[in-house]
């Protein structure tokens, strides 16, 4: 187990240094080893930055009164209500006191947006309980067909578990009006939602889109190794791949897929989409064992599609908690090379000089990604 482990590559975590593990075995028969993890993760705790740091005592105050409520969230002018009770009355401070006990995860609260500045959200597991209605499998949840069929929404339920369609229908079905606004911005901001320009009200959720062999999609064009192409992949560390990174990935392309004119419908299924830029090169992504494997056909526009994708690919990494190392590699002649030694080379398609057109997309691409 602990070779295992190991092999995973994980950094951010806290080894078991007493019997030298990366974990802290615990019996369940006699509970041994229950004594020292907990020693462990109290000794942790002291060590935590937040633990130096000096809080008014009217914050831990207005956090008690706020968890008294019950409800699992409340809108940010309730905070300030509460808040306004002890004298806080900043707008300033108000916001600092909510990032700094989100920081501490005994609350959520993110401000990217509008809709996600005015919840507090006190209960996480109601949040996760909202999300999960759509994300999970159709059989174990609310979301049966008997059900959808009694209420009208049979197809709305077909397109959600086939295609990763979600309508707004069953949006206002399953969810309160009043959090409606709330869960489709959070869902946003994590990549596990994106808007769908090609058909007015639905929504794509990447991470429930029927594997290829229980889609009823066809498609003639899908190419193989065999199959003409300008080819590279992410190769990650130790070959882990972490659960819902590619479904993420694939969700912040199409976002930035559908911003831009002329962008083609994108083929997606669980490990696999084609996916188009505004112009003829298509990006062909698949999740393979230990990576993601791309191919572009049309070689003229490739150099700067594959940058876009490892742009959009860098704005996932930089949200997971544990580093995410890969390394890229592309084609050459049926044999695979590091990415900086194709650089080096100026290989093509990867590597090609830039032309005023491209700047203008990097543009559109920076302002993209700082909007998210």
């Amino acid at each position: 187990v602990n070779l295992a482990l190991k092999s995973v590559g994980f950094t951010d975590f806290v080894p078991n240094q007493k019997d030298s593990f990366c974990f802290f075995p615990i019996s369940n028969r006699s509970n041994r080893g229950l004594i020292h993890l907990r020693a462990e993760i109290v000794r942790c705790c002291k060590s935590q930055e937040h633990k130096l740091r000096k809080v008014p005592l009217s914050w831990t105050r207005c956090l008690d009164m706020l968890l008294k409520i019950e409800e699992p969230w409340v809108h940010t002018a309730v905070v300030k209500e509460v808040a306004k009770t002890l004298g806080i009355t900043s707008v300033v401070e108000i916001e600092e006191m909510l990032t700094f006990f989100e920081h501490l995860k005994i609350i959520i609260f993110l401000n990217s947006s509008e809709n996600l500045r005015d919840v507090v959200v006190l209960d996480v597991q109601w949040l996760i309980d909202s999300i999960c209605v759509f994300l999970r499998d159709p059989n174990d949840g609310p979301l049966k067909l008997e059900n959808a069929r009694r209420v009208g929404l049979e197809d709305d339920i077909t397109d959600l578990y086939e295609k990763g369609l979600l309508s707004y229908d069953l949006v206002e079905h399953y969810w309160h009006p009043s959090q409606i606004p709330f869960l489709i911005d959070f869902m946003r901001a994590v990549f596990l939602l994106s808007d769908w320009k090609y058909e007015e009200d639905k929504f794509l959720l990447p991470s429930v889109v029927a594997n290829e062999a229980e889609s009823d999609q066809k498609w003639e064009a899908r190419p193989t190794i065999q199959d003409k192409g300008s080819r590279c992949k992410i190769q990650f560390t130790n070959e882990f791949v972490p659960c819902g990174l590619f479904q993420r990935f694939v969700c912040l392309c199409v976002a930035y897929s559908s911003k831009i004119d002329l962008s083609k419908l994108p083929v997606l299924f669980a490990n696999y989409a084609i996916l188009s830029f505004g112009g003829e090169t298509e990006a062909y992504i698949e999740q393979e064992r230990g990576g993601i494997g791309m191919t572009f056909v049309n070689d003229d526009e490739v150099a700067h599609r594959f940058r876009i994708i490892l742009s959009l690919l860098k704005r996932i990494q930089h949200d997971f908690k544990n580093p995410l190392s890969f390394s890229i590699l592309v084609e050459k002649q049926d044999e695979w090379i590091q990415y900086q030694d194709a650089r080096k080379q100026k290989l093509k398609p990867w590597f090609e000089d830039e032309t005023s057109r491209e700047k203008s997309l990097d543009y559109n691409l920076t302002g993209f990604l700082s909007d998210i």
